[in-house]
């Protein structure tokens, strides 16, 4: 089953968008980090980092800076849900996200499997002004 191809942890290799234009943008950098995971019982994992991301100055995690917060949240992107997979594509069914527009949600990520690894392309959104599509590579842990 395809499905079965799915399960397991997979390390990011890259994330870049494309815009109308073609020109290709990497949102965390080219050495950005991530995991996404699969699970046998139908659930995403998925989270996303800047590489070098700076610790902030207080332990408190509710007594940081305003400045402190926005980079924290620029930085860092994460969700989590149900899956299902129908035909090329992997439907990310989001329940929670840190980005909260995206709670209660469907994702649709075509994909094509390559030995040990899996590309997710999303279908064209709104990011940073411009109209993107985001291509994820993955790499089987």
């Amino acid at each position: 089953m395809i499905e079965d191809e799915f399960i397991g942890t997979w390390k990011l290799g890259y994330w870049k968008n494309t815009d109308g234009k073609g020109v290709v943008s990497y949102p965390f950098g080219e050495k950005a980090q991530g995991f996404i995971s699969y699970t046998p019982d139908g659930y995403i994992f998925a989270v996303l980092s800047k590489d070098g991301r700076q610790p902030c100055l207080s332990n408190d995690p509710h007594g940081v800076s305003e400045t402190e917060k926005i980079s924290s949240y620029d930085s860092y992107f994460s969700y989590c849900g149900k899956f299902e997979i129908k035909e090329q594509s992997v439907i990310h069914h989001i329940h929670s996200c840190s980005f909260p527009n995206w709670n209660g949600t469907d994702q649709l990520r075509n994909y094509t499997f390559n030995n040990n690894t899996l590309l997710l392309v999303t279908q064209p959104f709104l990011i940073d002004g411009s109209v993107q599509i985001s291509e994820l590579f993955w790499e089987k842990e």
